[in-house]
Parts: structure tokens; sequence; C-alpha cells
């Protein structure tokens, strides 16, 4: 099998899939509206087990789909790992840390890795403060019993805005962080660019190792694909473990016992 033939049969399995997904989401949908609207008026686990057997052959042959494909995804990418081409900015740090080897201290550079400092400094003095207020508000207690449920939604509502401000913030500090990244990129390969035209050469420094590098460096093995492949079917055989515990449990039976007194008389269709 030649690598184009994979890729298009990989690409015709996920549209089927991603068809058969929105059947079942659609049956799913028809099934609860026809509980609601159906003569009775108290949505046991009878009737709604009732109802939603007639589509389980939909649910079951999506889940195994879903597993299937999974699971011949990952054999394909041990037999035939795909070529990912890399984008050289595709992590500016990186970038910015192997052209600052080859020059220089900067006071154009220092003054942007200065603000980034301080940005994410502020951005962290914010968050703090945010969650700090967000939690005296949450836990500030009702006197009065009979708003009780009044008062929990009043206080979340004065809480939230605390917490999408410092939100916004760490957000507004990565939009800048990648901007001082890119103007530093620029700086220094000018700054290269100017010393190969004056005859200057880069000067060599040795490039600090991150935690990763001395882990590996000391464990080598973990890099090897046998051991990657070895802890992913591990945790893949835990987990069907598992559900096959709870199946032979009665753990489903009354997770879905739950869902439907949940769903059907209390928050949802009830």
């Amino acid at each position: 099998m030649t690598k184009k033939f994979v890729k298009k049969a990989l690409d015709i399995y996920g549209i089927a899939l991603g068809v058969l997904t929105v059947v079942v989401g659609v049956l799913f949908i028809a099934k609860a509206c026809s509980i609601y609207f159906s003569d009775e008026k108290v949505y046991t686990y009878e009737i709604v087990a009732e109802k939603f057997s007639q589509i389980a052959a939909f649910a079951y042959v999506w889940l195994a789909a879903v597993v299937v494909g999974g699971v011949g995804k990952l054999v394909i990418d041990c037999v035939a790992p795909s070529e990912k081409k890399i984008s050289a900015y595709q992590n500016p740090s990186a970038t910015l840390a192997r052209l600052s080897l080859r020059l220089g201290e900067s006071e154009q550079r220092k003054r942007f890795q200065n603000l980034r400092l301080w940005v994410w400094i502020a951005s962290a003095l914010v968050c703090v403060g945010g969650g700090v207020a967000a939690l005296i508000v949450l836990l500030k207690k009702s006197y009065n019993p009979q708003l009780v449920v009044n008062a929990m939604a009043s206080r979340l509502l004065t809480g939230l805005p605390w917490v999408i401000g410092a939100l916004c913030v760490v957000a507004g500090a990565v939009v800048l962080e990648a901007y001082c990244l890119k103007k530093e990129i620029k700086l220094a390969k000018s700054e290269l660019a100017e010393n190969a035209k004056q005859g200057l050469k880069p000067q060599a420094k040795e490039q600090k190792k991150t935690w990763k590098e001395k882990v590996y460096e000391k464990a080598p093995f973990l890099q090897s694909q046998k051991f990657v492949w070895g802890v992913r079917v591990c945790v893949c055989a835990i987990g069907l473990a598992l559900v096959v515990v709870g199946i032979c449990n009665g753990g489903m039976n009354a997770v879905l016992r739950k869902a439907i007194a949940i769903c059907t008389q209390c928050i949802g269709l009830g």
C-alpha cells in the first residue's frame, strides 16, 4: 500500500465516520423529542431505555467505528509513520534561542525581553488578584435562608467578571509575547546580517540543556518508539479493562439510571 492510498482511505473513513456521527446525533435528538412529546408525564428508566434501545444498533456501530478508526490510525502510524514537516517558526522561542547563541547582548532585544518579563509578572498579579476577589465573592455567606439560591447566582455573576478579566489579560499577554518574539527574531537576523557585512564571525555559545534533554540523557529509552508504544498499549488496555469491569459489575447500568433521572426528571426533558 502506498502512502497516497493510505491517506485517501483514512480521509474516506473519516468522512464516513463524520456522517455516521451526524446520523447518530439526529437519531438521539429524535428519540429525545419523541419521549418529550409522548403522553407519558413521568420519564422512567424503562420508558427511556425502551426508546433508546431502538437506536442502540446505530450507537454500537458508531462506537465500534470510533474504536476501529483509532486503533487503525495507531497501527498505521506505527508501521508507516508519516513525515511531518516542521516549520522554522513553529516555535519562536526555540528560534530566538538558537539565534541568540550566535550574538552578544543587544539593548534593543533586551528591551523586548524586559517587556515580556514584566507583562507576564503583571498578568500573574492580575490573575492572583482576580482569583482572590472571585473567591471572596463566592465564599460570602448569605444570612437569609430563603435567598440562598438567588444569592449563589448573584455571587457567581459578581465573581464572573473577575475571571473573565483575568483570562483577557492572559490572552493579551500571549499576543504581546508573540509580537515581541517576532520583533526579537527580526532584530537578531538583522544583527547577524550586519555582522556578516562587517566580516565579524558569530560568537559560539554553549546552549543550555532543558530539563527534558537532561532526563532523556539519563534515560534514553524514554525516547524509543517501543517504550512509547508500550505505554500507549498499556494505557489502552487498562482503560478497556476498567470499562469491562464497570459493565460487568453493573456500574454502567447505575450511571445510566442516574443520567436518566437527572436529565429527564430534573434539569432536562422533564
